[in-house]
């Protein structure tokens, strides 16, 4: 898709958009403690009316067992590594998340929506330290939703043709020793 699609939780409607990324050879240069700071950066596509995200980390492994790089590009709603059964199946409700397969909010962006542009959303540096801390797979998950807004905006994805920004993970650290 060009877009993600976000929306706020306590909808019919709800939509959560997940972007991963692999950090690997950033790993292998630095240890989590190198890390200085951590901000997601993501483009909205055209104007919306003012919103904010909630930003939450993908466990490793679900409370199903199910391994964060399981899901592939083929994810719907009912197979969202997010949503599990029952009391982890993301309600109609806005205390949906965080949930047991999430970590708390790692970051909740400024009011974004009066015209396109790059939202910038620094994220916690311990939660994600410890989210990485707690990783063997040197990849990290992160989903984001909507909160107030009844509209869709829509964030430039990895496979947007238009040159927007993708989403980006921009973490600043210097190695020890």
């Amino acid at each position: 898709s060009q877009t993600l699609g976000t929306k706020k939780l306590n909808d019919s409607n709800t939509r959560i958009a997940y972007v991963r990324f692999n950090l690997g050879s950033l790993l292998s240069l630095y240890s989590t403690g190198d890390i200085s700071s951590v901000t997601l950066r993501l483009y909205l596509v055209g104007s919306v009316p003012t919103d904010t995200l909630k930003i939450y980390g993908l466990l490793e492994t679900n409370s199903n067992g199910v391994l964060e790089s399981a899901w592939t590009s083929s994810m719907t709603w009912n197979t969202q590594p997010a949503k599990t059964a029952s009391p982890n199946d993301i309600p109609n409700s806005a205390s949906a998340l965080p949930n047991a397969n999430t970590t708390v909010v790692l970051g909740t962006s400024p009011s974004f929506g009066a015209s396109a542009g790059e939202v910038d959303i620094p994220l916690s540096l311990p939660d994600v330290q410890n989210l990485l801390g707690r990783d063997s797979n040197q990849q990290i998950t992160l989903l984001f939703h909507s909160t107030t807004g009844t509209s869709v905006p829509g964030w430039g994805s990895i496979s947007n043709t238009s040159g927007y920004l993708v989403p980006t993970l921009e973490i600043v650290g210097s190695p020890s020793g």
